[in-house]
């Protein structure tokens, strides 16, 4: 472990018709250090797809046309219907204080991509960006649900 200063652990589990994806974050330093993730999930909508955030003001998003990225600050559950495909259930757990997602396509169109965040949600900004405090060890996870 010599020369590391953040140590990085992810881990998944399958649960059913659920994926869980668990990641643990420690700073070695005794200093602050800045950080940001994401996880790409990616979803084959090749008819588009509907996003809805359950329990919010966010209205649902349409998604047809090469969209984003767009950052969404919100709560722990969106929905995402892929149409003639199905809908999957992302549920954001421990860690996602601020509960924030990254929704975008490009001009292929036959994808979404609803990423969750651990990140600043000024559009990556990291002059305002998050910090593991020294020795800080930061555990977050989230759940995707298919039917």
């Amino acid at each position: 472990e010599y020369g590391y200063w953040l140590v990085y652990n992810i881990g998944y589990r399958l649960l059913h018709n659920c994926l869980q994806v668990m990641v643990s974050i420690k700073n070695k330093l005794d200093t602050p250090v800045p950080f940001e993730f994401g996880w790409h999930p990616y979803f084959f909508a090749p008819k588009g797809a509907d996003i809805s955030f359950i329990g919010s003001k966010n209205k649902s998003i349409h998604v047809d046309q090469p969209y984003g990225p767009k950052i969404f600050a919100d709560d722990k559950v969106i929905e995402i219907e892929l149409r003639g495909i199905g809908r999957v259930s992302l549920l954001l757990g421990e860690g996602f204080a601020e509960e924030q997602v990254c929704i975008w396509t490009d001009s292929k169109k036959q994808y979404v991509c609803v990423e969750p965040l651990l990140s600043h949600p000024d559009d990556f900004n990291t002059d305002k960006g998050l910090f593991l405090e020294q020795y800080e060890l930061l555990i977050a996870d989230f759940v995707m649900c298919f039917r």
